[in-house]
Order: structure tokens, then C-alpha cells, then sequence
């Protein structure tokens, strides 16, 4: 008896690995293909370089052309889309079919990026807000387009140091 237990033995790794190919074959074939194109939603033309995250994939980036391909497990997929100058784009639901490839395009809109704002000063040289003598307030373009205003002085009325006086009927002077 201990005679057939040994050799036995002596076969169970090629068992193992015969087993692990046996068992991986059904499992490649619930692999799908996700292809698609990115481009911009108001000019239609293709997005290079946007970032493409499949969940549960490793990233990659769109391609001269925008487009990009990966090969994913069978079932539903979100794809997150992500560049600078652009608004972070989410499509939930994208089903892939096994051993089929699904076609998607994803639009991405433009955003405006809002930087460090320039502010004037009496001074003569260039220096930060922070070093600067005197406090520095600013009105962003935001608040200069919800206000409604006939004059230059009026989008800075609110702002603190500045005596505003009414030199017409339509005008208005600032002093400091």
C-alpha cells in the first residue's frame, strides 16, 4: 500500500499544474475588449493624453488619436476620464460581452482653470499680496459678472479702504 501512495506522490505537481491550465482556460474566455475614443464635447476633435481609469484596471492614457483599448473581465464597467483643462468625465454601466469588444466614446467638456489673479499695487517693484504694506483685496471676475453695475466704481464699492463718492448723476470717484 505505501508503494502506490509514493508514486502517486511523485505525480502530484504535473496533477497541480494540470489542473491550473484546465482551470484558466474557461477564465480567459471571460475576458472582453473595451475600446473607445475621447474626445471634446464641443469640438468633436480627439483628446490626447487624457487619463483613462477602467475601475478596477491599471490606468492608461488616450493615444494620438484619443482612442484606447483594454482588455477586461466579462460584465459591467465604470471608465473615469481625467485631464487638466477639462471636467473629470464618469460613464457607469458600460457592459463587455466575453470574447466580444464593446465601443465606446466619451465626450469631455473644457473648464476654465483658475489661477494665481494679478493684482495692481502703487508700488514699483513686483512683490507678493502677503509682503505687500498695505492689505490688497481684489473682485474676481465671477463676482464682476453677477454684479450688475454702471461704472467701474461700483464692483469695488464693497471693498475695504476705498471712499467712493458721487461726482454725477452717473459717475462715480474713489479715493483711497
Amino acid at each position: 500500500m505505501k508503494a502506490i501512495s509514493t508514486r502517486w506522490q511523485r505525480y502530484l505537481p504535473w496533477m497541480f499544474v494540470a489542473a491550473g491550465v484546465l482551470f484558466s482556460a474557461p477564465l480567459a474566455a471571460q475576458q472582453g475588449t473595451l475600446t473607445g475614443r475621447v474626445t471634446d464635447a464641443e469640438t468633436g476633435s480627439a483628446v490626447v493624453g487624457a487619463t483613462i481609469e477602467i475601475v478596477g484596471q491599471p490606468l492608461m492614457a488616450s493615444d494620438d488619436a484619443g482612442g484606447f483599448t483594454a482588455s477586461v473581465p466579462a460584465g459591467s464597467h465604470s471608465v473615469i476620464v481625467t485631464l487638466i483643462g477639462y471636467e473629470i468625465t464618469r460613464l457607469d454601466g458600460i457592459a463587455v460581452d466575453a470574447g466580444a469588444t464593446t465601443d465606446i466614446e466619451i465626450p469631455i467638456r473644457s473648464r476654465a482653470l483658475i489661477l494665481n489673479p494679478v493684482v495692481v499695487t502703487a508700488s514699483r517693484r513686483q512683490e507678493k499680496a502677503l509682503e505687500a504694506p498695505a492689505s490688497v483685496s481684489s473682485v474676481s471676475s465671477a463676482e464682476i459678472q453677477r454684479t450688475i453695475a454702471t461704472t467701474p466704481a461700483d464692483h469695488v464699492q464693497t471693498q475695504p479702504g476705498l471712499d467712493i463718492f458721487q461726482s454725477s448723476l452717473t459717475g462715480g470717484s474713489l479715493a483711497a
